[in-house]
């Protein structure tokens, strides 16, 4: 999930942009190609964008993994933390996001790695938590 507001001034929405203090990490996406990539790393299959007002929420589903990639695109806000998203608070559609993923522990953990500037690499290794009882993946609890 990713929340940005459109006239951010530290980290513009729709210019790619360096960290200016940090050479090592390069340059970075402009905020739609962030979210388009990560829906391609993801190979998402479907593409839905809701606008209510100022705001738009673009969702990416049908991804390998069961992932989901949201976006909020928020009409204003700047660099702050936004109180709330179409009316709703920001916690609360965070964890309406994160609530509905959970982790079998069977499953491999996912990390991310920066092998160049502009490309991440998935990798897995298993987790190290003991076995425990299997809880329920995304895909048993939609509807």
């Amino acid at each position: 999930m990713h929340l940005h507001a459109i006239d951010d001034e530290i980290i513009p929405y729709a210019d790619p942009w360096d960290w200016k203090e940090w050479d090592a990490v390069g340059p970075m996406h402009d905020v739609p190609s962030l979210v388009q990539f990560c829906a391609d790393q993801n190979s998402c299959q479907d593409e839905a964008e809701t606008e209510s007002g100022s705001p738009a929420h673009t969702v990416h589903d049908g991804c390998d993994g069961d992932v989901r990639v949201e976006h909020h695109r928020l009409g204003e806000g700047g660099d702050a933390w936004p109180d709330q998203v179409a009316g709703v608070s920001t916690h609360q559609v965070i964890w309406s996001f994160v609530s509905e993923f959970s982790k079998p522990w069977w499953s491999s953990t996912v990390v991310l790695r920066k092998d160049s500037p502009n490309s991440l690499r998935r990798t897995s290794r298993r987790s190290p938590l003991p076995p425990g009882p299997p809880s329920r993946s995304a895909a048993s609890r939609r509807p």
